[in-house]
């Protein structure tokens, strides 16, 4: 294992960087936004069922297509919303640190997962919006009468068939990637970190790590943005992007050489040192600011890319 000291005390964007909040939404906020979404898709499906008066502008597959994504956003908001609210609520009454993020794995022996493994339910929503959205426009392009308006609505169904080809080859990558490796986690010997510390542990892959060739294990300190970007009409929605400063990293060249049997049963040991001027770790702020461990694998196919949020508090 040898040190990058090319990359330490490098600075600047992190595209496609699995932030900590996947919105600005967060506790009371979240739960409130995601009522809304039940109610929505709870009306929609009256529609469908005929219950509510009024006159129908789509068919009542539509509406039931439409339906079920609103009330699935719905639950993944309030599922969300209600997880933030407890987790501050037991901050509260344990320990300060706790009420920041969800580190309750981060202290156990089964180890904390990964942010970039799990949320299925998330993904799986995805990609149904976009079969429903992809199917509403082709029953809109094939009931569409005259020839201007055919040919525009064809174009936009023809767009909407190649988004979907592009999410089902990402959904398909991500099925790949978890057969692959599992759900990583981290081991942490001790938390939370103090600045001037050192964080230790272990990664755990429960497929091991023996399909790998190069391995990068990056210490940074991110700090999230919201960006405005355009959308329908004249509004805008907020995206989050991530910077970041890298402030140590680790390569394993040669992982059956160095790692030998630890690594083929997917254990690497880590050791970092946090500054002693390190700010603290801010996971529930809006937007966050957080210790992070990135752990990247390269690979004949699907690399191994996986992060971990570090606790680090001068308190609690």
């Amino acid at each position: 294992m040898s040190r990058a000291s090319d990359v330490v005390g490098s600075e600047g964007s992190l595209p496609n960087y699995t932030p900590i909040s996947k919105s600005s939404l967060s506790g009371g906020s979240a739960f409130f936004f995601g009522l809304m979404t039940l109610l929505a898709g709870s009306w929609i499906g009256l529609a469908a069922a005929g219950y509510a008066s009024g006159t129908k502008h789509a068919p009542d597959w539509v509406l039931w297509a439409s339906s079920t994504v609103f009330l699935a956003a719905g639950i993944i908001m309030c599922l969300q919303g209600i997880t933030d609210l407890n987790q501050r609520r037991r901050g509260r009454r344990d320990a300060v640190w706790r009420a920041d993020y969800v580190w309750s794995d981060a202290d156990s022996l089964h180890g904390m997962k990964s942010r970039d493994s799990g949320g299925w339910g998330v993904h799986v929503m995805g990609l149904t919006i976009v079969v429903c959205f992809t199917m509403v426009s082709t029953w809109v392009s094939a009931t569409a009468s005259g020839s201007d308006p055919w040919i525009f609505l064809w174009f936009m169904t023809g767009v909407m068939y190649l988004v979907q080809v592009i999410v089902l080859v990402w959904f398909a990558k991500l099925v790949l990637r978890a057969i692959r490796y599992g759900s990583p986690r981290m081991v942490y010997e001790s938390v939370p970190v103090r600045p001037g510390g050192m964080v230790t542990g272990t990664v755990v892959c429960p497929r091991g790590f023996r399909l790998l060739d190069r391995v990068s294990i990056t210490l940074r300190y991110v700090v999230e943005s919201y960006q405005a970007s355009p959308s329908s009409g004249r509004k805008e929605k907020s995206r989050v992007s991530c910077r970041g400063k890298v402030y140590d990293s680790w390569v394993i060249d040669d992982v059956p050489a160095q790692l030998g049997g630890v690594g083929a049963e997917g254990r690497i040991p880590i050791a970092f040192l946090i500054p002693e001027d390190a700010e603290d770790t801010k996971a529930s702020d809006r937007p966050a600011r957080f210790w992070d461990l990135e752990v990247r694998g390269e690979a004949k196919g699907v690399d191994f890319v996986h992060r971990f949020a570090v606790p680090v508090y001068s308190e609690g």
